[in-house]
């Protein structure tokens, strides 16, 4: 029989241990047989306050193993003054839980948390836009979003909007757009970039990061989306097209730029699912309420905005992707950090799936220390993108 008992240590009941000490337990194996090696101490009840997941030796019976867990620094302010309660068990290399349940209450020391500069989209040429915003070859838009700013302290004086993602071809973009200082609170202020239509037909998409180096957790995301039509912005130009010598003319010139088009190889994904497996209580939110968090007008899929743990905990966020082009990957295809610190996960090689095939991303995220947003998209090996921006933020 698989068995463990505890001899000593905190229980619930007994003496609370204080945040920054440490939880003792003092267990036997108590039953007929060895603790299999791989045999691990995990977090099953309570917020995290202790690592979720410690490995233990095996054990023979009658054998004692002492257990000691270090109390993290609690950070969330809904728990001040409160005791919290904790519960981890044994389990084996396979899954399976045995022995009994280990408890601790631990008393968390009074959290005052410094208000963080917000800042919010209320509006931007991509809104209302499903199918983007119509323009025409070569023009030249300047597209405007409003920014306020929704917290309770001025925002920092180096705040400034970071190119970070451009579809293929849409080029002579800005990298760097300064925005105005001394934004204060309930404030709002417009910021417009301009941009140079690509000569071609097809949609058109490019992104950047509100950011402040200064102040890691703060910022949002400009998108600039168009749809690009079939005739040039010089009217020279459309007059030319229409004055053809003849029909045939005319009609030989469609079928040439069709044909060019239906051969292009199109390298694409698209987003087919996501889960976050992670070992404690927490909250993930969805801004847009939908069921599969994907906006496909500007092809963005929110991985949600998570509270409620610990800085330093880390647990793995599943992605499902797929193949939704005509032509197989790169082989050399990464699913690479393009704005803020990837929460410990700066690159993620792929393999190069074939059109239609579908594949599993497994990501080990860490928990930053203050609030913090990221994103992620699909590299070809160079310095082309491609697919959805997966896009992840703390409360």
């Amino acid at each position: 029989m698989l068995s463990c008992q505890q001899v000593s240590g905190h229980a619930v009941g007994g003496e609370s241990a204080n945040e920054g000490g440490v939880v003792q337990w003092l267990l036997i194996n108590d039953g007929t047989v060895a603790w299999p090696e791989g045999t691990t101490l995990r977090l099953v009840g309570g917020p995290v306050l202790m690592e979720p997941v410690v490995d233990v030796p095996s054990a023979n019976p009658g054998q004692t193993i002492d257990i000691n867990l270090e109390v993290r620094k609690i950070t969330e302010s809904n728990v001040e003054g409160s005791v919290l309660e904790v519960a981890y068990c044994l389990v084996t290399p396979c899954g399976q839980p045995f022995g009994e349940m280990l408890t601790a209450q631990v008393a968390p020391s009074e959290v005052i948390a410094a208000p963080s500069p917000v800042c919010i989209v209320l509006a931007g040429p991509a809104h209302g836009c499903e199918s983007g915003l119509e323009v025409l070859q070569g023009e030249v838009k300047s597209a405007q979003w409003t920014l306020a700013n929704a917290g309770g302290v001025h925002w920092p004086a180096d705040v400034r909007c970071e190119l970070f993602y451009n579809t293929p071809g849409f080029e002579h973009l800005p990298g760097n757009v300064d925005v105005p200082d001394g934004v204060g609170p309930g404030m709002t202020v417009e910021v417009t970039i301009p941009s140079i239509i690509p000569e071609q037909e097809g949609r058109f998409q490019a992104m950047w990061a509100v950011v402040s180096p200064s102040t890691p957790d703060f910022g949002d995301v400009l998108v600039a989306d168009f749809n690009v039509g079939e005739f040039p912005f010089m009217e020279w130009m459309i007059a030319e097209q229409n004055a053809a010598d003849s029909v045939s003319d005319s009609a030989s010139e469609i079928i040439v730029v069709g044909s060019d088009n239906q051969s292009r190889p199109k390298l694409s994904a698209s987003h087919v699912m996501h889960n976050h497996m992670i070992a404690s209580d927490c909250n993930i939110s969805y801004d847009d309420g939908s069921n599969d968090m994907v906006n496909e007008s500007i092809d963005v899929v929110s991985m949600g905005r998570i509270s409620g743990i610990a800085a330093g905990t880390t647990w793995i966020l599943e992605v499902v992707l797929t193949n939704d082009g005509d032509v197989a990957w790169p082989e050399d295809t990464m699913l690479r950090c393009c704005a803020g610190d990837g929460f410990g996960c700066m690159e993620f090689p792929l393999d190069s799936l074939k059109p239609g095939e579908a594949g599993l991303i497994q990501m080990e995220l860490k928990m930053s220390d203050s609030r913090a947003g990221c994103a992620w998209t699909l590299t070809d090996g160079g310095d082309g993108c491609f697919g959805p921006v997966l896009v992840l933020s703390t409360a």
